[in-house]
């Protein structure tokens, strides 16, 4: 935590702290009780809050005006935000510091337990928000601080006690983006209006591609960064690679995570250790850490699907240079379209023989067209095809047996050979990801035995 960064920026604010509370002294709840001043006053479990509230010269505040909601942090929570920032004592924080620190355990309004919904909240720090999420009893803020007991009743709002102090974020993701050199990423976030979210919000994992990657992605699409950073598609895609809450490098593992886009990402990790996203994306660089989260960097920009299996195939085998048209027409007239019609709940794995494997097929058996394959014959070398679990490259282990949807049959992983039975797994047609699974070219079709 860089305690020196936030008392730079941070200072400042007494000027400002009687405005903002003389906009908080109207529909104050009709109540008996005492003030917010005068619950922490007498409760010994408060002593060191209320250390803090008389140095930083908000006592008067909370004795005077309302209704406003505290998050307090009770003596516990304290001490170890004191240890985190490495002082020894409340008196040995600056003034201007603690006084932000207060602020920002402060929103606006009488909010009780039952008005503490998921979604962000304005403090009374300017400018900045606290993150609350609501997981059944459990209210979290900012994705890791608890919030112990609720509905402490005081004349002038209401209190509910927190597990820690909470620091504003000072030292941001878009900090330590800037820190680390990824200005092509920057300029999309703010080209995108992610801004306020990255500096405020949180916390976040964000998993960011370098300046080459970026340039790659460019020249993939035939795009320049202008159009990229004009593009209305701008904020979906570099939403795609932020994903709520913390993930350290040590939590990695396969599978997938949402995103800001509602869209799940999918990590793989290849046999030597190394994790990629959606079976193309390395991550090169872990544990980048924000006061609001933390930072991977990958070597690739990772885009999320737009489109299930039968859609992908569809829009194959009508481009510009078709591939995959035998294939559609085997599933078609086998009567499978349905099967890879599905969204994001189902997940696949299609080894898919290109156009010129199922010629090859096509003429050793002596045959015109996918639809003189006898149709029994046909259905079961298509679910020969297909795995019932998203499985992308660098999920693929040496040897091993994968069971494939025809009943008691599977197929084998050549990795020394980049092959599954005999086909080969064409480099530039590999990991091509769809809602419902990923799409393998290969150059043969594979038939049971």
């Amino acid at each position: 935590m860089r305690f020196s960064a936030a008392i730079i920026r941070l200072t400042g604010l007494f000027l400002v702290i009687s405005m903002l509370f003389s906009c908080y002294n109207e529909d104050l709840p009709p109540s008996q009780e005492g003030s917010l001043w005068e619950i922490i006053e007498v409760d010994p479990e408060f002593s060191l809050l209320r250390t803090a509230v008389i140095r930083a010269g908000l006592d008067s505040a909370l004795r005077a005006v309302g209704p406003i909601t505290l998050f307090a942090p009770d003596n516990a929570a304290m001490q170890q935000t004191l240890q985190e920032l490495g002082v020894p004592s409340i008196n040995m924080v600056p003034v201007d510091f603690l006084q932000a620190v207060l602020l920002y355990h402060l929103i606006p309004g009488r909010n009780l337990r039952a008005q503490l919904n998921t979604g962000s909240r304005e403090t009374l720090l300017p400018g900045f928000t606290l993150n609350i999420r609501v997981e059944g009893s459990a209210v979290i803020l900012n994705g890791e601080y608890q919030v112990t007991s609720t509905n402490i009743d005081a004349r002038n709002g209401v209190m509910h006690v927190i597990d820690r102090m909470m620091i504003p974020p000072t030292n941001t993701l878009l900090d330590v983006a800037q820190d680390n050199g990824y200005t092509a990423f920057i300029a999309a976030v703010v080209a995108a209006g992610l801004e306020d979210q990255l500096v405020q919000g949180g916390p976040f994992t964000v998993m960011v591609p370098t300046n080459t990657a970026i340039n790659a992605y460019l020249a993939a699409n035939n795009i320049t960064i202008e159009e990229f950073l004009s593009s209305p598609q701008l904020q979906s895609i570099i939403g795609y690679h932020v994903i709520p809450g913390l993930l350290q490098s040590s939590a990695f593992q396969r599978g997938q995570r949402n995103t800001l886009t509602d869209t799940p990402l999918y990590f793989s990790q290849a046999p030597n250790g190394n994790f990629f996203l959606n079976g193309t994306s390395r991550i090169v660089r872990t544990n980048l850490t924000a006061d609001n989260g933390i930072i991977h960097e990958i070597d690739q920009v990772i885009t999320r699907p737009l489109q299930n299996i039968a859609e992908v195939l569809d829009s194959s085998a009508t481009a510009a240079n078709p591939e995959f048209t035998l294939l559609r027409r085997a599933i078609l007239h086998a009567g499978l379209l349905e099967a890879f019609q599905g969204r994001f709940e189902d997940n696949l794995t299609v080894f898919a023989p290109t156009d010129e494997a199922f010629e090859a097929l096509l003429e050793e058996l002596n045959l015109s067209t996918v639809e003189d394959i006898p149709l029994e014959t046909l259905t079961s070398v298509l679910l020969y095809h297909v795995i019932d679990e998203r499985i992308f490259t660098p999920d693929l282990r040496e040897a091993s047996n994968i069971l494939t949807l025809l009943e008691g049959e599977s197929v084998l992983v050549n990795l020394a050979e980049n092959r599954i039975n005999g086909a080969l797994l064409i480099p530039n047609k590999r990991n091509i990801l769809a809602q419902n699974g990923v799409i393998h070219g290969i150059d043969q079709v594979l038939i049971p035995e």
